[in-house]
Order: C-alpha cells, then structure tokens, then sequence
C-alpha cells in the first residue's frame, strides 16, 4: 500500500527510510524521487513539489465591432 503524507509517501508494506518518496519540479517535469536522492537535486536547482506554471495572462480581447454610424 502507498501511503501519501503532503509530498512525501512511503510503501508501508517495508519499514526502512530508502523507501520514501518525494515529489519534485525537476526542469519543470514532475518527478517522484527516493529521499535520499532530494539534496543532490535541490543543489542543482530543482523544487519540492509540483511544477506550478504561471498561468498565460488574457490576450487583449476581440477588437470592438465598428460602429454602423
């Protein structure tokens, strides 16, 4: 069973550190990594948790129909 804790989880079916997991933002991909693997990607630049992209900002809108007048 996988057993989620925010962004940690860990298989309860073995009791031992090496098998928690953390999710990461890794060149802006997703990844789920070993704990023991989270320094040496945190040292190159990667982030704890999902990737959050900025969400695109509204374009100008449809230009105003003319006028009939």
């Amino acid at each position: 069973m996988i057993i989620i804790f925010g962004i940690a989880a860990f298989n309860s079916s073995y009791s031992n550190n090496k098998d928690l997991k953390i999710v990461i933002c890794h060149r802006n991909h997703q990844l789920v990594i070993p704990l023991s693997a989270l320094e040496a990607h945190l040292k190159h630049g990667d982030t704890v948790g999902s990737c959050i992209q900025d969400p695109i900002p509204p374009g100008p809108g449809p230009a105003p129909a003319p006028s009939p007048y």
